[in-house]
Parts: C-alpha cells; structure tokens; sequence
C-alpha cells in the first residue's frame, strides 16, 4: 500500500500541528524527488524554494538534497519582486513552492521570470512521484550534497536593506550540525519545536539535525503564543529554538498564565 503524503494533517492535531519522525517523511521526500527527476531537476541545478514551516516544506528540502541541487532558500515574507529579484541574482533554473493563496504574486512573478514548468509546487507533485528505490534518498554523510560548494544560498529577509545571499557548503552545513548534535547530546527521543521559519540558515540547521539524529520534529504555526504552548504540552517538546525575543515572551506569558 503506497503510504499517505506527510502533508495531510486531521483533526484535531491540525491546530497543533504534526510530529514527524524522517521515517514519517521519508517516502513522500522519495517520491518528490522522483518526481521532479522526471521533470528534469538534475544535480547541480540552482531552485529557488519557498513556502512556509510545513511538512510539505520539509519534504521538498530533503528531495531536493537527495538530488544535489543547490538550494536557494526565499523568505516567504519577501515580496513578489523581492523574490523574483533573488531568483535573477542567485541564477536560479527552477522554483518549488508551496500552494498557499498568499505565494501567488511570488508564483506569477517567478513564472514569468523563469518561463511556464519552470515553476512547481511541492503539494501537487509529491502524489505524482513512483518513488525512489532502497538507499537512493541519499541525505546525510554519504550523500553528493555533502561536497556540493554551493549546496544553498541562503537570504536575509530585506528588513534592513536588499535581501543578501550567503554561499555556504553542504560539509559547512552539515558538519555544523554533527558537531551541535554532539555538543549538545541529542537522542532519538528528543522532540524539536523550532519557533522559526525553516527558510532561514537557523532552521534549515535544525531540519538536518533532525534528519541525521532520528529524533522528532513539530511543525506546527509559531506566531501566536497560546498555540505553541499547547503544540508543546501536546507533542511533548523536549527542545525549543527559538530567537530571544520569543523566549522573553514565552516566559512572559507563563508568569502570567502556567497553564495555556
């Protein structure tokens, strides 16, 4: 029986998000990365991925580095010229994006700077893919990605000024997040809850460790405070990342109201 994409939530986890383990995401990343193979996504080629903390998200990231492909990862809170900017400047050949009402500016401009079926949506075409065979999803030590020098390019929101691109490596990349994962002592019965975006080199980093350490990972909405305090009572978080800012609040909050 061919398992469910990881992208259908039910109720009533949806308000809170889902737990996802790699075995959990795995064959919906195969099958992306079969499907976008078929496409004509080949290694070495530059796309462009946007889309917010979801597990479609997290799928395309990982089919995406299962291909060697070089990521350029957008802020979905840029605008449309914003995106279609870093699209022209980071040379990229294609675009994977989500299916939200709120990326369709960014969808019509990257279409028309990129050409019709350069742009793809993640959504659609993880029920598309045959799949890949055993081992073929390679992510992780051994994997090609690994020693790509251009693995992403990752971008400033443009709060401050044009968005800035950053190249890092993928042995930069992943070789952080092996010595994090050491220092840091995590296990497969850890349970991350990054409070945000995935789009950013911070949460990309937390994505990959939750990938090579086997642990869990929330992906659940992490703007409004009662929310994440129920997401983390219910899938029982053991780790919170999050900027300082949100910590304060969290704090704040529990102070005032122990229980969410």
């Amino acid at each position: 029986m061919t398992p469910a994409p990881v992208t259908t939530l039910s109720p009533p986890t949806e308000r809170l998000g889902q737990r996802l383990t790699p075995a959990d995401c795995r064959p919906t990343a195969a099958r992306l990365a079969d499907a976008l193979r078929r496409r004509g996504v080949a290694a070495g080629d530059r796309v462009l991925l946007l889309g917010g903390n979801e597990p479609g998200y997290v799928a395309a990231m990982l089919a995406l580095i299962s291909l060697d492909t070089s990521l350029v990862l957008a802020d979905s809170r840029q605008t449309a010229a914003e995106t279609r900017g870093v699209a022209a400047r980071a040379g990229v050949r294609w675009a994977l994006l989500g299916g939200g009402a709120d990326l369709a500016p960014a969808r019509d401009a990257l279409t028309a700077a990129l050409g019709p079926g350069r742009v793809l949506h993640y959504d659609e075409l993880a029920g598309t893919g045959a799949g890949l065979g055993p081992g073929d999803l390679r992510i992780g030590l051994d994997g090609p990605w690994r020693h790509r020098r251009d693995a992403a390019v990752l971008w400033s929101s443009g709060t401050t000024g044009s968005p800035k691109g950053v190249v890092r490596s993928g042995e930069s990349l992943l070789g952080n997040t092996e010595s994090t994962a050491r220092a840091m002592g995590y296990s497969v019965d850890d349970v991350l809850f990054p409070l945000l975006p995935f789009s950013h080199q911070y949460g990309m980093s937390l994505v990959l460790l939750w990938w090579l350490t086997g642990c869990s990972l929330v992906v659940a909405p992490y703007r409004g405070l009662t929310g994440v305090l129920r997401a983390l009572a219910a899938h029982r978080v053991t780790v919170v990342d999050a900027p300082p800012p949100t910590y304060h609040a969290l704090l704040d909050r529990l102070a005032r109201r122990p229980s969410p």
